[in-house]
Order: structure tokens, then C-alpha cells, then sequence
């Protein structure tokens, strides 16, 4: 297309947008004599978003927890705990594929949980009651 109009009133051939929920938007593409339109829909997850980059399969359990929590991922090397801060209130090495988690000493709540590997970085978000 030669020109474009965007639902948003700009009529550059891309643009920039940061919807605060799923959002439709629409561009015409106008050559010639000749138009067409085209929608994209931007769905928005809330809260922090998790990263997950191989097909291995994290398995964090019991959740909600109350004394501990069990880590499972193929090659674990550390698992994080992060409060709703985003201060880090445990840190633990893994010796396994496996770690179990002490939550002795903290607050109910939720947290943030990331498991490292070589390769990829895991999250999931945990409740202690």
C-alpha cells in the first residue's frame, strides 16, 4: 500500500501501541483506486508476564504452600524467591533436578518464583498461607 489510515488516526505504515486490555485495532491500506482492510487484536496478560523458552515442564507444588515448596524442572540449577516487593527473600542451588523450597520465616502471601537453568529461565508465582 502507498498509504495507510489506522483506526487510531495515524497514517504512518506501522505503529506503536501499549493497550491497558485486549484491544482491536484497524489499518486501511489504500494503492491506487484500490483499499483493503486488516484488524489485529492485542490480548494483555496482567501481572508479570512468564518466560518460558523450552519445552521442559516446571512443576511447583503444593500451591498455595504453608512450610515448603518442591521445585521440579529438567536441569535446575537455582531457584529465586522474590516478595511482592521484588526484594529476593530466598535463594537455593540446586543438587538435582529438584529443590525443596523453606518458607519458615515468611509472610503470607504471594511471591515470585523463578527456576534457572543453563539455558532458560522459569516463573511462577506462589502463595504462602
Amino acid at each position: 500500500a502507498a498509504r495507510y489510515v489506522w483506526s487510531t488516526g495515524e497514517t504512518t505504515d506501522s505503529i506503536y501501541v501499549s493497550p491497558q486490555s485486549a484491544t482491536t485495532y484497524s489499518v486501511e491500506g489504500f494503492m491506487g483506486t484500490c483499499s483493503d482492510v486488516a484488524e489485529i487484536t492485542i490480548n494483555v496478560k496482567a501481572g508479570i508476564a512468564d518466560h518460558e523458552t523450552s519445552d521442559a515442564q516446571m512443576l511447583v507444588y503444593p500451591n498455595p504452600a504453608t512450610t515448603q515448596v518442591t521445585v521440579s524442572l529438567v536441569g535446575l540449577q537455582q531457584v529465586q524467591l522474590y516478595n511482592a516487593l521484588g526484594q529476593m527473600v530466598r535463594s537455593t542451588k540446586a543438587q538435582g533436578d529438584a529443590v525443596i523450597l523453606s518458607l519458615h520465616g515468611l509472610p503470607t502471601g504471594t511471591y515470585f518464583l523463578r527456576a534457572l537453568t543453563a539455558a532458560d529461565t522459569r516463573s511462577a508465582h506462589i502463595v504462602i498461607r
